[in-house]
């Protein structure tokens, strides 16, 4: 609609004001016209107001409408970043969980492996220990043989009597000589001591002389805490002295 197609009516015709105001009819006419172009001219304004109210309301809805879908955007906008900040914190806490996690399964391969190395270092020392076990049997078991060896000797060719017990960490031997002829009145006899394979007189009955001790000084070190460099041969060395200065008197 153009509400200037009727402003230039006046322009468009040709008109002669000074005729029509002598002619009544004609300007009855006129009028008429003017008052119906003037009608048709409030009734296009009228119209272009309706349609500019119609269009501004319905762009008052659609702004409204916008506005809702602008409010709706900015929730779903602050749901969003809430919820990635909440994902955010949750993957933080599962990489420090993460770490955590490797670093405890590092230290634990770390002491699987110290294990390992303690479990292989007590299976060798397992087998020293039973190396040096089964050494430690076999060299008894020779000691003890030649004790029986011995004790047969001494018991049935020398007439010796021994007796062995256990003070401590060391053992005391009594060896006492004619055991036969003196079974229960012990005049003559050594006693001995002996720790960490070393041998020592600890008394001998009857006393020996110093005479009797320089001879015996090669086997029987007085000086020394009479350590005894050969226990057979002392035995046999006081079987003699005793038969020869003491069991003929």
């Amino acid at each position: 609609m153009n509400i200037h197609e009727d402003n230039d009516i006046l322009v468009r015709e040709n008109v002669n004001f000074e005729e029509m105001l002598l002619n009544d009819d004609e300007m009855k006419g006129y009028l008429n016209k003017l008052k119906e172009s003037c009608d048709n001219f409030q009734a296009k304004i009228d119209r272009g107001i309706l349609e500019s109210i119609s269009k501004s309301s319905e762009c008052a809805k659609r702004v409204e409408k916008c506005s809702e879908s602008i409010m709706q955007l900015a929730n779903q906008r602050k749901e969003l970043k809430s919820g990635l900040e909440s994902c955010n914190l949750k993957k933080k806490v599962v990489e420090k969980k993460t770490i955590c996690t490797i670093k405890e399964i590092e230290r634990t391969k770390a002491d699987i492996e110290s294990i390992k190395g303690k479990k292989e270092k007590l299976s060798l020392d397992i087998i020293d220990l039973q190396q040096e076990y089964n050494k430690t049997i076999e060299y008894m078991k020779k000691q003890w043989d030649a004790v029986k060896k011995a004790c047969f000797m001494y018991k049935n060719i020398l007439d010796i009597h021994i007796d062995v017990s256990t003070i401590g960490d060391s053992e005391q031997i009594t060896v006492t000589f004619f055991w036969t002829e003196n079974p229960t009145d012990k005049k003559f006899f050594v006693v001995f001591t002996h720790r960490d394979d070393c041998w020592r007189v600890k008394k001998i009955e009857p006393e020996l002389s110093a005479e009797n001790k320089y001879q015996l000084n090669h086997i029987v070190q007085f000086s020394k805490q009479s350590e005894v460099a050969n226990v057979t041969l002392l035995l046999c060395e006081l079987r003699t002295l005793f038969i020869k200065d003491y069991f003929s008197a």
